[in-house]
C-alpha cells in the first residue's frame, strides 16, 4: 500500500470530525442568534459552510444534528452532586441542582418554553434525552431505598415541575408573589425551605441516603459545557 493510500483513511476521519464540529457549532450558533424559531436545516447549513449532503450523511437528518448537539451542551443534567459540608437527601439535591443547571442553560429554558406552545423538529428530537433524564432522576431520588420508596419520586416529581417553573420565569419574569427570582438571596431563601419541606413530608433524612456524586452543580454564573459532538464510526 502507497504511503498517499495509507494515509487516506485518518485523513478521512479527522475531515469528518472537523466537519460534524462546524455543523454542531453552526447549530449552537444559529440558535443563539435567531432563536428556536430561526433554527432550520439551510440556515445552519449556511453557517457551518457545509452541503447538505454531509449533513445527512453524517448525523442521518436534522433531528440527528440535534441529538448531537444535545449531548455534546449537556441539554439536561445528570443526576447532580450533592453539595455543601451537610449531606442532602437525594430528592433535594436533585431539585435544588436541577434548578441551577436549568438557571445556567437558556436555550434549555427556551425550548422548554417553545415546546408548550408548539413542537418542531428540535423538541421531538430531544425527546428520548428527557425520557433517559426521567429514569436518571426516578433512579436518583429513590437510591435511598426504603421507608421513602414511591414517596419519595412523588415528592422529587412535584419539587422538579415546581424548580421548572420557577427558573423558567427567572429569566423572562422574576418578580414572583414578592420573591426576586433573578437574586441569589431568593434562591438560597427556596432552598431552605425544601428542606425543611422534605423533612415534614420525609422525615429527617439518613446518612446512608447520599448516592455517589456524578455531576456538579452549574450556579447561573457559569457557562454550560462546550458543545462537542459524539464520536461515530468513520
Amino acid at each position: 500500500m502507497s504511503v498517499d493510500a495509507a494515509g487516506a483513511r485518518p485523513r478521512r476521519k479527522l475531515d469528518r470530525e472537523e466537519t460534524e464540529r462546524r455543523l454542531v457549532a453552526a447549530f449552537d450558533r444559529v440558535w443563539a442568534r435567531d432563536g428556536i424559531q430561526g433554527l432550520g436545516v439551510n440556515a445552519v447549513l449556511k453557517e457551518a459552510g457545509v452541503g447538505k449532503a454531509l449533513l445527512y450523511r453524517y448525523f442521518g437528518d436534522f433531528v440527528g444534528l440535534a441529538r448531537a448537539w444535545a449531548e455534546g451542551e449537556t441539554f439536561l443534567p445528570r443526576p447532580p452532586a450533592l453539595s455543601g459540608a451537610a449531606p442532602r437527601r437525594p430528592q433535594v439535591a436533585a431539585a435544588i441542582a436541577y434548578a441551577q443547571a436549568l438557571r445556567a442553560r437558556p436555550k434549555t429554558r427556551e425550548l422548554l418554553i417553545v415546546e408548550l406552545l408548539r413542537t418542531s423538529p428540535v423538541t421531538d428530537a430531544l425527546d428520548d434525552m428527557r425520557a433517559r433524564f426521567g429514569r436518571e432522576m426516578r433512579a436518583f431520588a429513590t437510591a435511598g431505598g426504603a421507608p421513602e420508596g414511591e414517596d419519595a419520586f412523588a415528592f422529587s416529581f412535584f419539587v422538579t415541575a415546581a424548580m421548572t417553573y420557577l427558573a423558567l420565569r427567572a429569566g423572562a419574569v422574576p418578580d414572583y408573589y414578592g420573591i426576586k427570582l433573578d437574586r441569589e438571596e431568593s434562591w438560597v431563601r427556596i432552598e431552605q425551605m425544601l428542606e425543611r419541606l422534605a423533612t415534614r413530608v420525609l422525615g429527617p433524612p439518613t446518612a446512608a441516603a447520599a448516592p455517589a456524586a456524578a455531576e456538579r452543580p452549574l450556579r447561573p454564573s457559569e457557562p454550560a459545557p462546550a458543545s462537542r459532538p459524539p464520536r461515530r464510526r468513520p
